[in-house]
C-alpha cells in the first residue's frame, strides 16, 4: 500500500526527500484521522476485507516506511498507519467497536513517523527526542527501498473466535502535507506477510 504511486516505491532511495508523482487529495478515514487529530489527513489508501478465521488468533507481519523520515520528525507531517479489526469479541474505540492492532511493540502507541523514529537530525535531542528508536531503521541514499526510514517487522495480532466473520481495514495516510505533493516527499509503503 502506498499514499503515492506504488510504482515509485520500487525506486532506489537517492535523496532525502523523494516526492511521489501524484496527490490523491484530502480523503479521510475517521478512525485514522482520530490518531493524529487535530491534523488533517489526505492521500488515503485503504484496503478492507471480511474474513472467517479457522483458529483463535490472527496475525500479520508488516513494515511501515515513510519518505518523511528523518527531516520531518517532530513536525506536523506525521504520516500514519492503522490496522483496524472488528467483529465478535472485539470491543475497541473505533468504528464498529474496532481495535487498532498496528501498535508499537510493548506500548499503546499507534504506528507513525512521530511514534517510531531516531528524532530529527536538524533539531536538538531535547527538542525532538527519539521515540521507540530501537524499532527504527535509517535507509541511507542508494539503498532499497525508496523510503528514508522504516520500522522493524511488526506483528499485528488479535484474538478472534473461529468460524465467525471479522473485518480488517488497513488505512494509510499522509498527515498535513497532502496538498504539497510533489513539492514535499510523501510516500509510504506497507508490506505484509500472513505466514
Amino acid at each position: 500500500m502506498s499514499t503515492g504511486l506504488a510504482l515509485d516505491t520500487d525506486d532506489i532511495n537517492t535523496t532525502g526527500s523523494n516526492s511521489s508523482s501524484t496527490s490523491m487529495g484530502q480523503f479521510s478515514d475517521p478512525d485514522l484521522a482520530s490518531l493524529v487529530a487535530p491534523l488533517n489527513i489526505g492521500d488515503l489508501c485503504v484496503f478492507e476485507i471480511k474474513f472467517i478465521p479457522y483458529a483463535d488468533t490472527v496475525e500479520f507481519n508488516y513494515v511501515f516506511g515513510s519518505e518523511e523520515y528523518e527531516e520531518y520528525v517532530c513536525t506536523p507531517f506525521n504520516d500514519v498507519f492503522g490496522f483496524f479489526i472488528s467483529g465478535p469479541g472485539i470491543n475497541g474505540p473505533f468504528s464498529n467497536n474496532g481495535e487498532n492492532i498496528a501498535i508499537v511493540p510493548g506500548t499503546n502507541d499507534f504506528v507513525a513517523i512521530g511514534t517510531v523514529n531516531n528524532g530529527n537530525p536538524n533539531m536538538s535531542p531535547a527538542t525532538c527526542p527519539p521515540q521507540n528508536s530501537q524499532y527504527f531503521n535509517v535507509n541511507p541514499s542508494g539503498n532499497q527501498p525508496m523510503f528514508d526510514g522504516f520500522t522493524d517487522v511488526f506483528t499485528a495480532r488479535s484474538i478472534v473466535m473461529a468460524c465467525d466473520t471479522y473485518t480488517i481495514r488497513l488505512s494509510l495516510a499522509d498527515a498535513s502535507d497532502f496538498f504539497l505533493i510533489p513539492a514535499f516527499s510523501s510516500g509510504q509503503k506497507f508490506w505484509y506477510d500472513n505466514r
